[in-house]
């Protein structure tokens, strides 16, 4: 319900804003696959589509001039009819890639293409238990699955075929039955509505369908589902159906009774072949997968049968060398997005946290990395930085030991000063050797004291020295007892003094 009312929350928000003369550059349209269900258009989004699915647009509040650009190169314009659903395009072969979609004064959007095989296939998420075990789930709409010898395999699920009929059985006296059709994973989308940021998520429905009875004539014993047509959405439906699990959940009104609901998943293959014993989720060795790779069980669809197939994540490596020291380093960390950093020694794997099934080209990698050494930053002074897969790089920078000592004015040590470079902690005491990467640095300490800083760049300095100037206790007591003695002394000087005066009356 949750979900359903930020889904509402954010149709109104869409459907309710203020529509702007037609003067104005500006207006609201909504993207689908053609079912009654539509997803807002956010600029900067990703949509997916697959080859023989339609791309519709519905402008809701007036004409919208819409820019199609192919991954292929070709470019079609179109006008979006305010009010009106349109299609726009039906995804062939040859546009796999990313395609463009421009609304003229709303923003872009990015559409990726997959082949049907490719999104059959499915996708690998790599996660990380430990640093040496990995855990590998299959993910998106697919076929496919890692094959088990357990003692208790999963429930069998009924395979079905599209453009087919489904029979839900239904309780003795229902006076009301909803069933959808719906994918395990929501749709997810991010993007700007003007200068607004938002995310929009809500339930990857295929299909909905709702059967109503009275008392006097209940619902018979069963109702027909229809199983849309491979590409299409069915009614009431946001998505299109795909090869792979479907989750079928039924709701029930029962006279005399509290609503009941069940649910279940079926399995929507070419044909009607039982899929082997697999599962959703394997662990498996950090070594054996760089290795050896793992087995899926995958489907040919040329072939109309199910095989198995290894795969092997591409994997980078890489270590940071210390010139000025003369050492490679361990105290650092390297994080890529996308991708896991899992630490060896001194050496870190990169594997990505993504990997598809069906194929797998493993590419040159060039990024920025968030690289933090010696507990410094220092991801803008070594990117981008170019990472060939099965290979190691060598990160290079140069670093120096250094001094870093508090004192009072008076010389010795403050025993108790928090030192910090550039804000982060390093360590406790009146003397730290700390290593660092050559540059300029702002040193810091907090003592019970008061707080004391300075800058310096360690490429010409070794030892950096913060004086704190302030008035000790130990100090403090020898000013009062300097005091003292000074106005001791005074008294003194005054009654000498006055006893030389009566002397002279």
């Amino acid at each position: 319900m949750e979900r359903l009312a930020a889904t509402l929350l954010l149709a109104a928000l869409f459907l309710n804003m203020p529509a702007p003369s037609n003067s104005e550059v500006g207006g609201h349209i909504l993207i689908g696959y053609g079912g009654d269900k539509y997803m807002p258009f956010l600029d900067g989004a990703v949509y997916t589509f697959l080859v023989g699915e339609r791309l519709y647009v519905l402008a809701v509040d007036r004409d919208l001039s819409v820019t199609l650009t192919l991954g292929s190169g070709g470019s079609y314009a179109f006008l979006a009819t305010h009010g009106e659903p349109q299609l726009i395009w039906e995804f062939r072969g040859e546009d796999v890639g990313t395609a463009i979609l421009n609304i003229h004064g709303l923003g872009s959007a990015s559409l990726r293409v997959l082949g049907v095989e490719e999104a059959t296939a499915g996708w690998i998420r790599v996660s990380k238990v430990d640093d040496d075990l990995l855990e590998l789930s299959i993910i998106g709409t697919s076929l496919s699955g890692f094959e088990t010898q357990e003692a208790t395999p999963a429930p069998a699920r009924i395979i079905v075929s599209p453009n087919s009929t489904l029979t839900v059985s239904l309780p003795p006296r229902t006076l009301y039955a909803r069933v959808l059709l719906k994918y395990k994973e929501d749709v997810s989308l991010s993007g700007y509505v003007s200068d607004l940021y938002l995310t929009y998520s809500a339930e990857s429905i295929v299909a909905e369908y709702n059967y109503t009875g009275t008392i006097d004539s209940p619902l018979a014993g069963s109702v027909s589902v229809r199983i849309p047509e491979i590409g299409r959405p069915g009614p009431g439906g946001l998505v299109p159906l795909r090869y792979g699990v479907l989750v079928v959940i039924a709701q029930y009104v029962v006279q005399g009774a509290p609503r009941r609901e069940q649910s279940w998943e079926i399995l929507v293959s070419p044909f009607l072949e039982e899929i082997p014993t697999v599962s959703e989720t394997t662990r498996v060795s950090l070594s054996r997968l760089l290795r050896e790779g793992v087995e899926v069980v995958v489907v040919n669809l040329s072939k109309q049968s199910f095989e198995k197939r290894v795969v092997r994540p591409p994997h980078y490596r890489v270590v940071v060398y210390d010139e000025g020291l003369g050492e490679y380093v361990t105290d650092y960390s390297l994080a890529v997005p996308g991708y896991l950093s899992i630490r060896n020694d001194s050496e870190t794997i990169l594997i990505p946290t993504s990997v598809p099934v069906a194929s797998l080209d493993p590419q040159t990698l060039k990024v920025v990395p968030e690289l933090t050494v010696y507990k410094i930053k220092l991801s803008g002074a070594v990117g981008p930085v170019v990472f060939e897969p099965d290979s190691r790089t060598v990160l290079r920078i140069r670093g120096r030991e250094v001094s870093v000592s508090v004192r009072f004015a008076a010389g010795y040590p403050v025993a108790d000063a928090a030192v910090y470079v550039n804000g982060s902690f390093a360590g406790v005491g009146g003397m730290l050797r700390l290593r660092l990467p050559i540059g300029l640095y702002n040193f810091s300490a907090m003592t019970s004291y008061g707080a004391v800083s300075r800058v310096a760049d360690i490429s010409e300095e070794g030892e950096v020295v913060l004086v704190l100037r302030v008035l000790t206790q130990e100090t403090l007591a020898l000013m009062v007892m300097l005091g003292v003695q000074l106005s001791y002394l005074f008294l003194s000087l005054l009654r000498h003094r006055g006893g030389l005066m009566r002397a002279r009356g």
